[in-house]
């Protein structure tokens, strides 16, 4: 039998993460708060786990993360113009879960930050790629990372939240492999969606 498969700390971190967010999707004018009940319980399970190394945020780590952060934001920019140039319109559904799911209340800004950010981070590359990289060489364990981060999103029915969560999760995954350094990674998140949701947000108005 393949080590991986009697690895239980992964399978159950993985268990938990899929009931958790699908319990998250059921109710969309509940999401949030579900949501941030889901992320807390992720993380307390992370941090549970005692594998979790944070390594103190250097110059090169802060600039590394913010950097990062703009240039996946272009990304998915650059993306976006070009599926639109092909005439395949992924504003729709990316208006969509902006409606839907875009933090309205400051509660909710807070939260994202201090919360489901780090957790996502400490929970997905900290602790579920880390596990995989026992297993898996580094290209094939950034890609089964991204494959399970952006797997939980099919609880949304939305096909950009899927296509965005896996190529977010190469970016970030590739990061961390990289710079094993948790910080640089959860700032680039940070970065990333500050431009997404508040400064420059990718709305189209079509939904």
């Amino acid at each position: 039998m393949p080590a991986i498969l009697k690895d239980k700390k992964l399978w159950i971190g993985l268990l938990l993460a899929h009931l958790w967010i699908f319990a998250s999707y059921l109710s969309i004018p509940h999401f949030w708060g579900i949501y941030t009940a889901a992320s807390g319980c992720l993380l307390l399970f992370t941090l549970s786990a005692r594998e979790i190394y944070i390594k103190k945020l250097s110059v090169k780590d802060l600039l590394l993360g913010a950097i990062s952060g703009l240039l996946l934001y272009g990304l998915f920019y650059a993306g976006l113009v070009f599926f639109n140039f092909l005439k395949v319109n992924l504003s729709y559904a990316a208006d969509q879960l902006y409606f839907y799911y875009k933090p309205k209340e400051l509660w909710q800004y807070f939260v994202l930050v201090f919360l489901l950010i780090p957790a996502e981070e400490l929970f997905w590359r900290g602790f579920i790629q880390k596990r995989l990289s026992h297993y898996f060489s580094f290209y094939s364990c950034i890609l089964l990372s991204a494959l399970l981060y952006s797997l939980p999103m099919l609880y949304s029915r939305n096909a950009a939240l899927v296509a965005a969560g896996l190529v977010s999760g190469l970016f970030w995954g590739f990061h961390f492999q990289a710079s094993r350094s948790l910080p640089a990674v959860i700032l680039s998140h940070l970065v990333f969606d500050i431009f997404l949701l508040i400064i420059f947000p990718l709305e189209s108005g079509q939904y």
